[in-house]
């Protein structure tokens, strides 16, 4: 699971990840945009994306995948939810390896604008982001309670980044 604020690269991330890997990427975009089409916002579509996750991670898991890569912005509010996810995933013997990315604040608003973003309903604002930020309980700090591979990005490639991922957890 690679996991930060939002315009950290997470995404970015994870498509080269999987490129060397083979890993699919789950990102948390799929799961929202859909959640919020058919609930909007608010707490129903948040447990829909949370069940969609689920789901999708025991598929994945059914069809012997040989790996997900999740994406997921965090706020400390998240951390039981994602501690859950990790600990139903170990349950069923599967490798959990967290990735914790971060960078400047400022590099987060050079990247929000970038077009790509556009393709998923993501931010493409500055004062959306600052916005977002602002609703988000420590979007910038790690996962409590278990161990994250923490890694900045700025002035990285996501390349650069994937193989540090990679040549970490030497997957």
């Amino acid at each position: 699971m690679l996991y930060g604020p939002p315009a950290v690269g997470k995404l970015s991330v994870a498509q080269a990840l999987a490129a060397r890997t083979g890993f699919r990427v789950l990102h948390n975009h799929l799961l929202i945009n859909l959640s919020h089409a058919l609930f909007g916002w608010g707490e129903a579509s948040r447990d829909f994306a949370r069940r969609l996750r689920e789901i999708s991670l025991d598929a994945a898991r059914a069809e012997n995948l040989p790996g997900v890569i999740l994406t997921f912005v965090y706020a400390r509010d998240r951390d039981a939810y994602i501690l859950g996810l990790c600990d139903r995933a170990e349950a069923r013997g599967d490798d959990v390896c967290l990735v914790h990315l971060t960078c400047e604040p400022a590099t987060l608003e050079t990247r929000v604008t970038e077009p790509s973003r556009g393709a998923f309903d993501k931010l493409t604002t500055i004062t959306g982001l600052r916005e977002k930020l602002a609703t988000l309980d420590a979007p910038f700090e790690r996962l409590r309670g278990r161990e994250s591979l923490s890694l900045g990005t700025d002035g990285q490639t996501p390349e650069m980044v994937a193989e540090a991922i990679r040549a970490h957890f030497k997957v």
